[in-house]
């Protein structure tokens, strides 16, 4: 994973195929799917917040 952050956001990118896995706030709110295992451990950037936000 790589992160690229400035004083307002934090991005996390996946290795593979650079897909995103959080945006994060300066304060930790999170802005895409978490990846929660009990639901579904996956990430689909372009499914999660339209879906669920």
């Amino acid at each position: 994973m790589e992160q690229i952050k400035n004083q307002k956001l934090a991005v996390t990118l996946s290795l593979h195929g650079a897909e995103m896995q959080s945006i994060k706030d300066a304060q930790g709110k999170e802005y895409l799917w978490d990846g929660d295992e009990k639901y579904w451990n996956r990430h689909s950037p372009i499914l999660f917040p339209i879906v669920c936000g």
